[in-house]
């Protein structure tokens, strides 16, 4: 095959690929047409399916019959016993038919490994996200993307837009940097992932479908009513299932109270949508700040709440002498039907157990936004009981048990939060525990998350530190997700130097 092909040429050549015919033997067996009910459900893992291939038609040699194509392969003796001895038992034979087929059975990579240039690799795989195909075609393929584009849209049925990642992301929001090759000008996708609707356009915000079973992972991790900050969160994979009631074989239903906060304004206005599209208001507040400063935002609002709480119930305190209040009797709900539990408000008291950093290229630069970050809660004056807010968290040092990684967070006490923070590294598997650690004590003023080990000689880095390898993004460079807990004299430092 040329090395020099055209577009035009390839092109040609597609045509004619498309009205290809050759003879192709199947098996196949002749029944009665007004027996196919019967028959065809005891077939049905044996029945061919290939593009272009009726599965069924009429037996013109034999009036009243019908054919059913079977898979290559199949013979009477290679069926389970039961269905072999009915075969048998009914004179039923499976013979071999040539079959007049063209080209649709190809798979889109074959096709076009087919007709591109001997020196031009093929394309294997896309990423697939609702209607459209993403690609990330090397610069060889570019005089060709609009036949790679056509043919994925020829054989591919649930595709209808075709894009190529024209450079690598740069710019502050994480967006794709892409062109319609083939197909619709249509990036406005709507779709399911694990049964949570999304809406968003895949020009304007980020999305990685390939990150969805880590979606998953993360939500399944949750215990319910638990709160949660999801700093980078985009258009809400993170944050909508994880305050969704999930439905999983691994995991209990559970709903979290979610903080989700992104910078993009577009991701921000889709998060918002998505949030009510699946009816979880009640249990996520938008925000669009930066990462860093989304933080400190999530913690003052926990202290205004418990400042007007307090205050509301220094004006209005309980009556021991009430006695008994008077039951309202509720109507009934009619028969048949579950009354809709009422809506739960938004737990605002309570410090999320966990802070979920999904931005890769640089998450390790923000972690500086957890130090000092919960010593507002004890430093504010207006807070009644600030000491008794800290209590609990003050006990949670290293020597705490339930500072260790095992230990899960609890709607009955606040331990120090997790972070689980993803990021992108190069360095060896053995080396990774060491270079985090690195990574973080730069972004926290050179405290060390390990230095917690010096007066602990039962533990070890390991015991404080889990680090999770996500996928592989290029040669020698794979996405890694850390998570710790932060540690109690970074998290009150204005408190420990007296501030």
């Amino acid at each position: 095959m040329s090395t020099s092909k055209s577009l035009d040429d390839v092109l040609q050549e597609y045509e004619i690929l498309k009205t290809e015919t050759h003879l192709e033997s199947y098996p196949f067996v002749s029944l009665e047409a007004r027996k196919l009910g019967e028959w065809r459900p005891l077939l049905k893992d044996y029945v061919l399916l290939e593009p272009g291939i009726r599965q069924i038609i009429i037996d013109e040699e034999h009036p009243g019959n019908k054919i059913i194509h079977l898979k290559k392969g199949t013979t009477v003796d290679s069926l389970p016993t039961e269905l072999r001895e009915k075969f048998r038992a009914n004179n039923l034979e499976i013979n071999i038919r040539d079959v007049l087929v063209g080209t649709n059975h190809l798979r889109y990579d074959e096709v076009i490994s087919r007709l591109l240039p001997e020196n031009v690799p093929s394309v294997s795989s896309f990423e697939t996200i609702g209607h459209i195909a993403h690609l990330n075609l090397r610069d060889e393929h570019l005089p060709y993307r609009s036949f790679i584009g056509q043919v994925i849209l020829d054989r591919c049925p649930q595709i209808r837009t075709v894009v190529n990642k024209t450079e690598n992301i740069k710019n502050e929001f994480r967006v794709l940097p892409m062109e319609v090759i083939a197909g619709d000008d249509d990036t406005d996708v709507q779709m399911k992932e694990h049964g949570i609707n999304f809406v968003f356009d895949y020009r304007t915000v980020y999305w990685n479908s390939r990150l969805q079973d880590e979606h998953t992972y993360l939500v399944e991790q949750c215990h319910d009513n638990e709160v949660v900050a999801d700093l980078f969160a985009g258009i809400g994979p993170f944050a909508v299932p994880m305050a969704c009631a999930h439905q999983s074989p691994s995991s209990a239903k559970a709903r979290c109270f979610v903080y989700a906060n992104d910078l993009n304004p577009s991701s921000y206005e889709y998060l918002k949508q998505n949030v009510r599209l699946n009816n979880v208001e009640d249990r996520v507040v938008c925000m669009n700040e930066d990462g860093r400063k989304a933080v400190h935002v999530v913690i003052e609002m926990i202290r205004q709440h418990i400042s007007e709480r307090d205050q509301t119930l220094g004006e209005n305190p309980p009556d021991p002498e009430a006695g008994e209040k008077r039951m309202r009797v509720e109507p009934q709900p009619k028969r048949g039907r579950k009354p809709k539990p009422p809506p739960v408000p938004f737990n605002y008291f309570t410090i999320p157990s966990r802070f979920v950093m999904n931005l890769p290229d640089s998450a390790p630069e923000f972690l500086d936004a957890f130090v000092g970050c919960l010593s507002p809660l004890f430093l504010s004056t207006e807070l009644k009981d600030n000491q008794t807010i800290i209590n609990t968290i003050t006990s949670q040092s290293f020597s705490s048990a339930t500072s260790h990684l095992l230990v899960p967070p609890s709607s009955t006490y606040s331990p120090l939060p997790f972070v689980h923070c993803y990021y992108f590294t190069r360095a060896r598997p053995e080396d990774r525990p060491a270079e985090f650690v690195e990574r973080a004590a730069n972004a926290f003023g050179g405290f060390r998350i390990d230095s917690q080990l010096a007066s602990d000689t039962t533990h070890t880095l390991s015991d404080i530190l889990s680090l999770r390898e996500i996928r592989d993004v290029a040669p020698l460079k794979v996405m890694v997700c850390a998570m710790f807990r932060i540690p109690f004299q970074l998290a009150f430092k204005g408190v420990l130097e007296g501030t």
